[in-house]
Formats: structure tokens, sequence, C-alpha cells
């Protein structure tokens, strides 16, 4: 990224902050670093990471890998592969074939959407659960139950398409931006975007600083940047929180 470009997106931030009362950040949260974080109902932390048909592996691998790592180290971290309805094996967009734990059944204290197809317009994916309704009902139900609801990659779009992003900061793939300035959300060209119970994130590697950001909201920076190391990843900071 070049200079130019590098001052434009740090004002589009710093604008944005300023009119929502939200912080660009550049650095990690200060936080005690709790042993343990607990469901609303206080028993487990229970993540849904969705997968589908189409769905970009990175969107729902990433996330399974980072949370992974995380319930190894904390207690108390209930995670699973889910569908909306049963299935044996789901088939990414690239060829990947999974299979998922089983279904979304509850309300989730954490709901990962994925993308996938969306720029290119195929026939599986995000767009095509968008239009069959039932993904955009899961997700209404999650964020009405409480669940804290994430966007990966162009899953933003899905969360944009339930009405959860209208008058509130997000991003997606760089490709989709046009799309989703065509929305109610307020665009914000950043890596991660964290409005409390909705978060989005840029396309497809983003995903990875999207869960790592997650992981530093609730269990604190020490453990993020452990993660970080074990997966050897350059993590980026380029995240908008209020």
């Amino acid at each position: 990224m070049d200079r130019r470009t590098l001052t434009k997106r740090l004002l589009t931030v710093a604008t944005l902050a300023t009119a929502t009362g939200r912080a660009a950040v550049g650095a990690p949260i200060e936080a005690s670093e709790p042993k343990k974080i607990q469901g609303r109902d206080g028993s487990r932390f229970r993540i849904r990471v969705l997968a589908f048909d189409g769905a970009d592996e990175i969107d729902f691998t990433a996330p399974m890998r980072v949370f992974g790592f995380v319930a190894t180290q904390r207690p108390g971290v209930d995670l699973a592969l889910v569908t909306l309805q049963p299935r044996s094996v789901v088939k990414g967009a690239f060829g990947m074939s999974v299979a998922p734990d089983g279904v979304l059944d509850d309300v989730p204290d954490l709901l990962i959407v994925p993308g996938g197809g969306w720029v290119t317009g195929a026939g599986q994916g995000v767009r095509a659960e968008i239009g069959n309704g039932a993904l955009l009902n899961a997700i209404r139900a999650s964020h009405q139950g409480g669940a804290i609801v994430a966007g990966a990659c162009t899953g933003a779009m899905a969360l944009a398409a339930a009405g959860l992003l209208d008058g509130r900061p997000a991003t997606t793939h760089h490709n989709a931006l046009p799309d989703l300035r065509r929305t109610k959300a307020q665009v914000v060209e950043a890596r991660v975007v964290d409005d409390k119970d909705v978060l989005t994130c840029g396309g497809v590697t983003s995903t990875f600083d999207l869960a790592l950001w997650i992981v530093e909201r609730f269990w604190g920076a020490t453990l993020a940047d452990r993660s970080t190391d074990y997966l050897e990843h350059s993590r980026s900071l380029d995240v908008l929180h209020r």
C-alpha cells in the first residue's frame, strides 16, 4: 500500500470514528487477561462457524483453526462447524469437501458467517444462500437471540441483506465494496470492523485477522499474540472498533 492510499484510509477511518464515537485502533486493547469466558447462560462460550456449498474455504477454516487453538489454551470454548440443514458433506468454493459437526440448532454466543462466490457470481455460495432465505432467517434469529454475528469476507453481504448492517460501519472484500455501498451500511475500508455485536472483515485472509481480533477482544492480547505466533501469521492491526 503506498503512502497516499494509507493516508486516505486513515483519514476515512478517523472521520468515521469522530462521527460515530468509535475509535481507530493501531494497538492492542489494554485489558486484563481473563482465564475463562462464559456464554450468555453462564455455560461454555459457544462458537458456531457456518458452512454451505460454495462457501470460501478460508472463511470457515480460518476461524476453526484460530478458535481451535484457543480451545486448547482456555477452558470453556465450545466450537463447531455447522450447517443450516443436516448435511454429511459440504463442498467449498474451490473444491474442498468437509464433514460438518452438526446443524445450527440453537443461538450461539458467536456466529461466523462465511462468504464465497459473490464476486464471481457463482451458482453456489453466499448469493444463492441469501436468495433461498434460510441463511438470512438464521442470521436474524441468532442476532435477535443475543449472538454476536461476524461476517467473513463477503459474508458481510449476507449480514447486510439481513438488515444487521443498517446504519453501521462495515467492510467486505474489496471487489464487493461497490455492492456493500449500495446497502444501508456505512462502508469503511479497514481490515476488520468491530461494532460490538456485529463484525465484518475484508477479503479472504482478512478472516484470520477477524478471528484473531475476536481472540484479543475476549481473551486478551497475550493469547491473540500467542495464537498469531503459533499460526505463523503476520497479523494486521487495521481494526476499527468502538
